[in-house]
């Protein structure tokens, strides 16, 4: 559904009027990234750049694959035109925030993949909670499912989003709950170490925001590119003919010799004592290197509203 969201909402920012309507179709699937993130973490980024007012997204049924069921009711706020931001600081991770969500199937399934995950992240940080939701009865939708929602917000407004559930045809050992909980936990920690102020999810939605804002220039750090950005930033290029400044983040994070002789320590204690291979997995002296990317917005206007 969040396929069809993510424009919606580029579309009813620069609308005549609020926007208030209801989609019906998969709320959690392998391919795109859940409502759940959506709310938690794509409409707080509109807010950054000034879109005010009710903005919500509230779920009424959940749809799984392959029949799905959903529905859900978007509220967008209109505005004359976006401000320009400075999100170059990412700050420490404070909170890790997620709601595990099923229908259909056995509620004791939410609480497998709740205490799978905190098993992994309360070791990085104790400040962890995961609601657990579940639907039932027509609230849950045409098919069985399950999925969980992770979000780490840091001390300077960062959100890191990250998405699992379950996969039809997917083979069983990969579909327990304490499978997901575990590979959602670990993706996450994975998208903490790789990515800026932004996941990789939301990299092009960012830029599109940028480009469009006023007739000022915006900064964003971002991490780990991928191809799907790069491509969109061709586009934006194409289409708005915006280009963007690169450049490298000027502090490295380093990691002392006596941080990583603990972590080859704490490797060796994890290594099964039957496992005679000698290959290991290098530990990285300091952290990727960040880039920030800046633009001059074009001062996108809403030709709508000529006063608000």
């Amino acid at each position: 559904m969040t396929y069809f969201l993510e424009p919606l909402a580029m579309i009813a920012i620069f609308g005549k009027a609020n926007l208030n309507c209801l989609l019906q179709g998969i709320t959690n699937d392998e391919l795109d990234y859940s409502v759940d993130t959506f709310n938690n973490c794509t409409l707080r980024l509109l807010k950054e750049f000034g879109v005010e007012g009710e903005l919500s997204l509230k779920v009424y049924k959940r749809g799984f694959r392959p029949e799905a069921g959903g529905e859900v009711r978007l509220k967008i706020p209109f505005v004359k035109s976006l401000k320009a931001v400075q999100l170059v600081d990412e700050g420490k991770v404070k909170r890790i925030r997620g709601v595990s969500t099923a229908s259909k199937v056995s509620p004791q399934i939410l609480n497998r993949i709740v205490d799978s995950a905190r098993g992994v992240l309360n070791d990085y940080i104790p400040d962890v909670w995961i609601y657990t939701d579940y639907f039932k009865g027509f609230k849950g939708g045409n098919s069985p499912g399950y999925a969980v929602n992770l979000v780490a917000e840091s001390t300077t407004g960062s959100l890191i989003a990250v998405d699992e559930c379950l996969e039809v045809g997917k083979a069983a050992e990969d579909n327990l709950p304490e499978e997901l909980g575990t590979r959602v936990a670990m993706r996450l920690l994975d998208e903490l170490f790789y990515s800026g102020f932004v996941d990789t999810t939301h990299q092009s939605l960012v830029f599109l925001l940028m480009a469009l804002s006023e007739k000022k220039i915006s900064a964003v750090r971002v991490g780990r590119i991928s191809t799907y950005t790069v491509k969109y930033l061709r586009n934006l290029r194409t289409f708005f003919g915006v280009k963007f400044q690169i450049k490298n983040c000027e502090d490295k994070i380093v990691i002392d010799e006596e941080t990583k002789s603990e972590e080859e320590n704490g490797y060796d204690m994890m290594k099964d004592e039957d496992d005679d291979s000698e290959t290991k997995e290098e530990i990285p002296k300091e952290f990727p290197q960040n880039l920030i990317f800046s633009c001059w917005g074009i001062g996108f206007n809403n030709i709508a509203k000529k006063i608000l």
